[in-house]
């Protein structure tokens, strides 16, 4: 389901933004997304960490003023701010950037309906900031217990890692570039891995369980080199008896004590 909130007419309403952000949370929202920039409030941000709180995604366009720095609310940093790529997988000049951009998703001649039962092509982080919110509801009805962090976390995870750019490690979902934040955003990644895997399978990038997920059928599952491979809350991946796990170079897999790789089968390292 899905429900609109009106802030304004013209132009977005600050004054009438918390109570729409509040009134979306308490009618059961698990999705927020917004595509507007206003003055600073605090009744905002207080609303935004509050939905954010009570397990509700919010996301905001991250702006197309060419400018280094995020508006308000997208930089405030329970807000998912997402700017715009282009068909050649980099960040497009109006595209707003800097600290507080998580990722970055296609902006650039995006069709969409117009008046009169016709389409369009259009473009901004108007249209980039829906598709991360579309993504992270489609987290939300795979993964009922994701918090809103759990949410940020996948979409941040499983992002792709633009080859134009720079990723320096050390920030709270990986590695994160000024430009593109955390990379594209990659929504089939991003939903993870729930089924069984039945046949050959190349994972590349990043890529995570949340399950229990078995390599089964006799099949291969190859962890290509350079990917990350994450096994997220009691996540476990069993290779049965027949199928076969090959982990190639530089393979970096992360989780914790509750979660366990269980090899019934074969394993190729290497």
């Amino acid at each position: 389901n899905m429900l609109i909130g009106g802030v304004g007419d013209n132009s977005p309403g600050g004054s009438v933004l918390d109570d729409a952000i509040l009134y979306a949370k308490n009618e059961g929202a698990k999705v927020i997304t917004m595509s507007l920039a206003v003055g600073f409030s605090q009744a905002i941000v207080d609303a935004i960490n509050d939905a954010y709180s009570n397990g509700v995604f919010v996301n905001n366009a991250s702006g197309n003023d060419y400018s280094g720095s995020l508006p308000f609310p997208a930089n405030v940093g329970n807000c998912f701010a997402v700017g715009a790529s282009n068909q050649n997988k980099l960040r497009e000049p109006f595209s707003n950037y800097g600290p507080g951009l998580m990722v970055v998703a296609p902006g650039v001649d995006i069709k969409s309906t117009r008046k009169d039962n016709t389409y369009e092509t259009g473009g901004g982080t108007s249209y980039a900031s829906p598709q991360v919110a579309g993504t992270a509801g489609l987290i939300a009805s795979r993964h009922p217990d994701f918090t809103s962090q759990d949410i940020e976390e996948v979409i941040s995870l499983t992002a792709e890692k633009l080859s134009s750019y720079t990723f320096t490690d050390g920030y709270e979902y990986g590695s994160w570039n000024n430009e593109v934040g955390y990379g594209k955003l990659n929504a089939d990644r991003a939903i993870g891995i729930k089924e069984d895997i039945t046949s050959n399978t190349t994972l590349e990038k990043g890529n995570y369980v949340r399950d229990e997920v078995h390599v089964s059928n006799s099949s291969t599952l190859t962890l290509a080199a350079g990917s990350k491979f994450y096994l997220l809350k009691t996540g476990q991946l069993i290779v049965d008896a027949g199928a076969t796990l090959i982990i190639e170079d530089n393979v970096t897999i992360s989780g914790n004590n509750s979660n366990q790789i269980i090899v019934n089968g074969n394993i190729q390292l290497g």
